[in-house]
C-alpha cells in the first residue's frame, strides 16, 4: 500500500443502534457504541445500560457497532479489514475502519458509533504507514462541557499475526490507534475506553492465502 493511498473501511460497519455494542434505539443519544473498548455514557444515562465490548481481542472479525440515528443521518460503526497476504506486506499508506462521529447538526440527538476491526495475517509486515480503528467524535460546547447528550465512541480491535513477531511492537507503537472518541476540542469521552491491539506470531509452517 503506496504513500497516499487508503484502504478504506471507516463507517462500513453495524448501523445506527445496530450491532453486539450499539446504541439503544430507545435511548439514541445517551450512549456511545462499544466494541473493543466500551461506549461513552452521558451524564443522564445510566452505568446498567452502558454499551459493553464484544468479540475477540485476538481474531477481531466483526465490524464495529452503530451509534444513534438523527434524522437521516446514519452514526454507522467502523467496518472489518481482514487481510491474509501470502508474502510480505509494505504498508506506507493506511488501513482504516474508523467509527462515525455524531451529527453534528442534530448532537443533541444522536451519540457516537465504535471503531472497527482490523484483522492481518502476513509473513512480513513493514513500512512507515498507519492501521486505525478509532471510535466516533462527538461535538463538544464549552458553554455546556456537561451537556447529557456527549456519548463517545469505544475505540475497535486491530489483530496483527506475522513472522516477524520481533518487530511487531516497535510498528504498533508507532503506527497502529484505536483511541476512544473524544468530544471535539475537548478532552471529555464520557467513559469511553480505548479499543485493543493484540500481536502475534504466525505460525510455522501456516499457508497464508490471499483472499
Amino acid at each position: 500500500v503506496d504513500a497516499g493511498a487508503v484502504i478504506n473501511a471507516d463507517t462500513k460497519g453495524y448501523g445506527a443502534t445496530l450491532g453486539p455494542g450499539g446504541t439503544l434505539s430507545s435511548k439514541p443519544a445517551l450512549y456511545g457504541a462499544a466494541y473493543g473498548g466500551q461506549g461513552g455514557i452521558a451524564v443522564k444515562g445510566t452505568a446498567a445500560e452502558r454499551r459493553l465490548p464484544y468479540g475477540r481481542w485476538r481474531r477481531p472479525v466483526e465490524p464495529g457497532s452503530g451509534g444513534g440515528k438523527s434524522g437521516t443521518f446514519n452514526a454507522r460503526g467502523g467496518g472489518l479489514v481482514w487481510l491474509d497476504v501470502k508474502r510480505n506486506f509494505v504498508l506506507n499508506g493506511l488501513v482504516s475502519a474508523d467509527g462515525n462521529r455524531c451529527n453534528i447538526s442534530y448532537y443533541w440527538r444522536s451519540a457516537a458509533s465504535s471503531g472497527g476491526g482490523v484483522y492481518i495475517r502476513v509473513r512480513r509486515l513493514s513500512g512507515t504507514g498507519s492501521i486505525r480503528a478509532r471510535g466516533g467524535l462527538t461535538p463538544y460546547d464549552e458553554a455546556k462541557p456537561y451537556d447529557p447528550f456527549f456519548a463517545n465512541g469505544g475505540g475497535g480491535r486491530v489483530a496483527i499475526l506475522a513472522g516477524n513477531f520481533d518487530e511487531l511492537a516497535d510498528f504498533a507503537a508507532n503506527n497502529v490507534d484505536v483511541s476512544k472518541g473524544f468530544s471535539i476540542g475537548s478532552e471529555e469521552t464520557g467513559g469511553a475506553e480505548d479499543g485493543t491491539v493484540y500481536l502475534g506470531e504466525l505460525p510455522v509452517g501456516l499457508s497464508v492465502d490471499i483472499r
